[in-house]
C-alpha cells in the first residue's frame, strides 16, 4: 500500500456514522435523508442524492455531463480502477496523463 495521507474524523462526524451504522439506517431512511437534505443545503442545491458508493457517484456525475459518446476524458495515470470503470460505462475514451509526484494530481505539463 502506498501511504498517501491518513483520514481525518471530526468527533461529530464519528458519532453520526456509528449512530447510522447502528440503527442500521446506511442506505436509506431518516439518516440518509437528513444527509442529503443538509449537503444540498451546504452545496446551495435545491436536491441531494446519495450513492451506494462512490463507483456509482463517478458515474452519475460523468452521466450528468452529458457528454457525446467517444469523448476523451484525461484521467491521472495513478487513479483507483472506479474511474476508469465510469468513463468507460458512459462510453467515453479514458486518456491518461502523468501525475505531479509531490501532489499526485495531474501534471498538467503532460496534458498534450
Amino acid at each position: 500500500m502506498i501511504p498517501i495521507f491518513k483520514p481525518y474524523l471530526y468527533e461529530e462526524s464519528k458519532d453520526l456514522a456509528k449512530r447510522a451504522i447502528d440503527s442500521g439506517d446506511i442506505a436509506q431512511g431518516p439518516c440518509i435523508e437528513l444527509f442529503e437534505k443538509e449537503f444540498s443545503s451546504y452545496c446551495s442545491r435545491k436536491y441531494g442524492v446519495t450513492c451506494s458508493n462512490g463507483t456509482v457517484a463517478l458515474y452519475l456525475a460523468i452521466k450528468a455531463l452529458n457528454l457525446p459518446k467517444g469523448s476523451e476524458i484525461i484521467l491521472p495515470s495513478m487513479t483507483i480502477v472506479s474511474c476508469l470503470t465510469a468513463v468507460v460505462e458512459n462510453g467515453l475514451k479514458p486518456v491518461f496523463c502523468d501525475i505531479d509526484p509531490v501532489t499526485y494530481n495531474i501534471d498538467f505539463t503532460s496534458l498534450e
